[in-house]
């Protein structure tokens, strides 16, 4: 069991793990690239915040649950937590060391880690050194610009952001650290830590620009007018603390591990940058909205060869009875997709794009562009041998009148499929605040490997590699103007949300009409 010159517990951890778990600094950033073992210090650096820190409570951030359940809090309750109550700490009542009860609860239920029954939290509670209770939470935080409503009168006396490489908005930090509040306890006894691979923004991340520019600039902000501000700027520059992790600060990584890492990344020279070297290096799809999807994850099929014969798709399953259909269509530019929603084996709804039909900046009539979308219906519906129920989302823009013609946009759509098609309008998505819900949403479904895009889904599959934030800091847009991606965006996630508007505060559709799901496995 390793100890201390003076004979007390630490954990098991490298020299340069120690340093992290050692380090009492106000704001922490480790970066390196993987299996460096960054983790592993952050996950024991909160238990010993608990332990040492009268009634700590400390925030775990991740960008969803699932991914959060998945990796660090498993970590933390795992692993990290068995290491130290196999150490027989003793608090300074002389109790032992480990987790606590809630009042009320069963008193045959064993103590450990809890979900809260109202809000559907997990947390824990633990015995710290002086007698009293610690607790630590798990948060996700879906999307970067909910941080304030999402911490609002939460206070921390500790904030740890996981993977901070998949955060993109300096709010995330700029606005948590205000949390740093404990009642009681001193300002330098507050820690915001977090660990992260070099991000695809490299040098235009936020993280860059703290940790890398003002934790070392001689010259002070503007805001800096007087000698007060300028003595409480470079004790917040003294509080910010970078380790930098290489493969030889991890000892315990199998070096066929490391092997098989620099194999995986070779040839990807932006991606080996960052993963293999820890590079900040900047990629050419920073700033995206959907950094998790991968072609070898979420695509599905290849369609190599100018022989569409041989190509190979994303099929609906035998099993289904509905597909959906999204629609954005305009005086020029049209985008349509035809879509599968299926429950995986994890329980949760997946989707699948299945077909698409674009027009950009060509000449096609609407109607053409509807009979063409036929077209790929018919298709579909012999490959499965049989009529099936159609389920269609538009624009609310399909409700217009076009100039040269006495019928809306949507009648000459459905008109164009004899009515097999009966739009509805996704109203729910069109609301104030509705794109940043179906950019929430979508994220974190990608995320999750919840998306799956046919091979031949070419724009489907562009849309989510390219589809980024606005360069200009200062506009409220979330997808700039012009951006050729955003008619395919819309198609998709005019399903998507309306389908399950449910799961983000909105109103879901006639639960009495809904299709049967049916489980099917890729």
């Amino acid at each position: 069991m390793p100890t201390t010159e003076s004979g007390l517990w630490v954990p098991n951890l490298s020299p340069k793990q120690m340093d992290v778990y050692n380090c009492k600094d106000r704001y922490v950033l480790v970066t390196g690239p993987r299996l460096t073992g960054k983790t592993v210090p952050t996950m024991h650096r909160l238990i010993s915040h608990a332990w040492e820190t009268p009634d700590a409570r400390i925030g775990m951030f991740t960008k969803t649950i699932k991914a959060g359940k998945g990796g660090v809090w498993s970590d933390l309750t795992g692993f990290t937590m068995r290491e130290w109550l196999d150490a027989g700490l003793v608090a300074e009542d002389g109790k032992d060391f480990g987790y606590t009860k809630q009042p009320g609860e069963d008193k045959n239920r064993p103590a450990g880690p809890r979900i809260d029954g109202s809000t559907r939290m997990h947390y824990f509670t633990m015995r710290n050194y002086w007698g009293g209770e610690s607790r630590i939470e798990l948060h996700s935080l879906d999307f970067d610009d909910d941080i304030a409503e999402k911490l609002l009168n939460i206070r921390f006396s500790c904030i740890y952001f996981a993977e901070l490489q998949n955060f993109h908005s300096r709010s995330v930090f700029d606005l948590s650290i205000q949390q740093l509040r404990n009642y009681g306890l001193p300002y330098e006894c507050h820690q915001w830590i977090s660990d992260t691979n070099p991000p695809e923004e490299g040098i235009d991340h936020f993280a860059y620009e703290i940790w890398y520019r003002e934790r070392v600039m001689e010259s002070f902000p503007e805001y800096c007018r007087n000698d007060d501000d300028r003595t409480r700027f470079r004790r917040r520059q003294a509080g910010l603390k970078l380790f930098e992790f290489g493969f030889e600060d991890n000892p315990f990584v199998d070096p066929q591990q490391i092997a098989d890492l620099k194999a995986t990344y070779w040839g990807k020279a932006d991606e080996y940058d960052r993963f293999v070297l820890g590079k900040w290096t900047k990629t050419g799809r920073s700033g995206r909205w959907f950094p998790g999807f991968k072609t070898e994850l979420h695509v599905v099929g290849q369609c190599e060869g100018s022989d569409p014969d041989h190509w190979d798709y994303l099929n609906p399953s035998p099993k289904t009875s509905t597909l959906y259909c999204g629609f954005d269509t305009g005086q020029v530019n049209h985008a349509a997709v035809i879509m599968q929603k299926r429950i995986g084996k994890d329980g949760d709804v997946h989707w699948d794009v299945i077909d698409e039909l674009v027009s950009l900046k060509e000449d096609m009539l609407l109607v053409e562009f509807a009979e063409l979308f036929v077209e790929k219906m018919d298709s579909l519906e012999a490959h499965l041998g049989r009529k099936i129920r159609w389920v269609s989302w538009s624009d609310s823009s399909l409700e217009a009148f076009r100039s040269t013609s006495p019928q809306t946009e949507a009648a000459i759509v459905e008109g164009a499929s004899n009515n097999r098609l009966s739009l509805q309008f996704a109203y729910e998505a069109k609301s104030p605040n509705a794109m940043r819900k179906r950019l929430q949403l979508v994220a974190s479904m990608v995320s999750e490997n919840r998306i799956h895009v046919s091979a031949h889904c070419t724009y489907a599959a562009q849309m989510f590699r390219e589809l980024c934030r606005p360069n200009n800091r200062n506009t409220n847009l979330l997808i700039p103007r012009g951006e050729p991606n955003k008619h395919i965006w819309d198609a998709i996630s005019y399903v998507i949300y309306s389908e399950m508007a449910a799961d983000v505060g909105g109103s879901s559709p006639d639960e009495g009409k809904r299709p049967q799901i049916f489980e099917v496995e890729i």
